[in-house]
């Protein structure tokens, strides 16, 4: 049974706010044990008084220099206050979050028609690309009574705008008979880094056998405008740290106390957490748009012809 802490004695209510507050410490202390700042962390935003700052801790705690751990026991947290705001501390640093940490994000968001509305506000101010949903949001989105038309205008499919003229450019390229042996060349010249054939290249990008849509105009929107529809497991992220050096890669693996990115050639890079001071995620796919440079119709109809062939 709940008791309002109004209705506790004096010496209860001391004791019961020196333990939020030694929560607030050991949550912040990260020469604390992991386990101990999570458990802390499900005390703060208690006490109506305190709870603008607490907001403001819990939001420094989703950072990338927190455990893994304790930013899934943030948002755990979060998900249970009963408070517009809550939804702007979970967004606010949405371009640090790992695709992981988005989807839990995501599925508090969506579990308050108030907070939903916040995610709507910032997909329409663009601080969140609506290609950054994925498939199951966006259709709890879809179903929602509130708002159900905004959202359907704004997951409609949209090709980038600088590169629909591109795209329209060599939209006859489908039309053309491919030849897969040219098309090989190709792919080995441009796309061996990240993508992996039998046992040659790298298993960067997605893995070609498993996309489901291989239709010639699937794939030239894909060589195109490799970011128009890119799953947030392969979005490029930048890690700048504590003594100035960048990093960038697909956020492959966390720890409680690193991250590693991945790179084009199977480069992997692992970073500490306490050497991290920006962790960004960009909304471009890790394949670079201008793949379509120096290529010619034909060539474009070839490499189409050989992933075809070659990814069935």
């Amino acid at each position: 049974r709940k008791w309002p802490v109004s209705r506790t004695s004096d010496d209860a209510r001391r004791r019961i706010a020196d333990s939020i507050q030694a929560a607030r410490e050991s949550a912040s202390d990260e020469s604390a044990a992991v386990d101990v700042r999570a458990i802390a962390v499900h005390l703060l935003g208690r006490e109506q008084d305190s709870r603008e700052a607490d907001f403001d801790l819990l939001a420094e705690l989703l950072g990338p220099r927190s455990p893994v751990f304790v930013q899934q026991q943030v948002v755990s947290r979060l998900a249970k206050i009963n408070d517009p705001e809550v939804a702007e501390v979970l967004l606010d640093g949405w371009q640090s979050h790992s695709p992981e940490q988005r989807k839990q994000i995501l599925n508090a968001i969506v579990s308050r028609a108030a907070w939903s509305a916040s995610l709507l506000a910032h997909v329409q101010n663009g601080s969140i690309s609506s290609s950054e949903l994925p498939a199951p949001v966006q259709q709890r989105l879809l179903n929602a009574n509130k708002n159900s038309a905004s959202w359907k205008e704004l997951l409609s499919a949209k090709v980038s705008a600088d590169r629909a003229a591109v795209l329209a450019r060599y939209a006859s390229a489908i039309k053309l008979e491919g030849e897969a042996t040219r098309g090989q060349k190709l792919f080995k010249k441009l796309c061996i880094n990240c993508h992996k054939v039998k046992d040659e290249g790298y298993d960067v990008g997605p893995k070609l056998a498993s996309i489901t849509n291989k239709t010639k105009e699937a794939l030239l929107a894909s060589i195109i405008d490799p970011s128009g529809a890119v799953d947030a497991n392969y979005f490029n992220y930048s890690i700048l740290t504590a003594d100035g050096r960048t990093f960038s890669g697909k956020l492959e693996t966390e720890t409680a106390t690193s991250i590693t990115l991945l790179a084009a050639e199977g480069k992997r890079t692992t970073v500490l957490r306490d050497n991290i001071d920006m962790l960004k995620a960009s909304r471009k796919s890790l394949m670079p748009d201008g793949l379509e440079q120096n290529l010619e119709l034909q060539d474009v109809a070839d490499l189409i012809q050989y992933v075809q062939d070659a990814f069935r």
